[in-house]
Parts: C-alpha cells; sequence; structure tokens
C-alpha cells in the first residue's frame, strides 16, 4: 500500500478543505493503483522472459550436450518440455 492517498489528501486538505482532501485521497489511490499494475507487469514480463528459450539458446545448449561423446554415448540437453536423452549412433564430420 503507497502512501500517496494519504499525501495527496492532506495536501488537499490543506489547499481546499474537507472536499479537497477527498479528491486528493481519490486521486493519490489512482496513482497507487497505477504504480502497483506497472510493477505486476513488470514481474510478469520479467517471470515469462525467464522461463521461455529462444531458438539460439535451445540448439546451443544441445550443441554443448554433444561435445566430448563418442558413439554409443547418451548425450543429455535440458529443453522447455524437460529433459532430451539421444544415444550417438554416429559421427560424421564436414
Amino acid at each position: 500500500m503507497g502512501a500517496g492517498k494519504w499525501i495527496s489528501g492532506l495536501l488537499g486538505w490543506v489547499a481546499f478543505g474537507p472536499i479537497g482532501a477527498l479528491l486528493g485521497w481519490w486521486f493519490g489511490r489512482a496513482i497507487d493503483n497505477a504504480v502497483e499494475r506497472a510493477y505486476q507487469l513488470n514481474d510478469e514480463q520479467t517471470t515469462r522472459s525467464r522461463s521461455t528459450y529462444s531458438a539460439t539458446e535451445q540448439r546451443n545448449s544441445f550443441l554443448v550436450s554433444l561435445m566430448g561423446k563418442k558413439v554409443g554415448e547418451i548425450a543429455e540437453a535440458q529443453v522447455p518440455s524437460g529433459t532430451l536423452r539421444l544415444k550417438i549412433e554416429s559421427i560424421m564430420i564436414g
């Protein structure tokens, strides 16, 4: 809870009396609500960006999981849906 509604209510009281206090409190409450909504949207965007992988990140994760593997070994890579397990059957260069 923000203090904006109380500060603007006090300023409204000083400037315009009881009616000014009510209008100031209402105006401050609107500002507090807007600020709170902005913080919530920012939190949702941050959470969403951390939980999704781009195509480049997926490809790099897969390629790193293959480094140093030999034929017959199992490579594991983290993908958005879980863990991908692949058996190396052959290695071709070129």
